[in-house]
């Protein structure tokens, strides 16, 4: 599930977090039967940039001896 940035639940400017949801679904059927459902969500913060970099090793033309 991905929300869009311009949602009011949305966490700008806040690191490392996260919102909890519980959603609960149930039908009424005739003769007092019913079918429910629930599930846990969590929405956490994603980061367009990896993290944690790759260090970068510069290679020299040249040999040293």
């Amino acid at each position: 599930m991905c929300l869009p940035g311009r949602l009011p639940e949305s966490m700008r400017g806040i690191d490392d977090c996260y919102i909890h949801y519980f959603l609960r679904a149930q039908i009424y059927g005739r003769k007092g039967e019913s079918v429910a459902t629930s599930r846990e969500v969590t929405v956490r913060k994603v980061y367009n940039t990896p993290l944690r970099t790759a260090p970068s090793v510069s290679i020299s033309p040249y040999e040293i001896e």
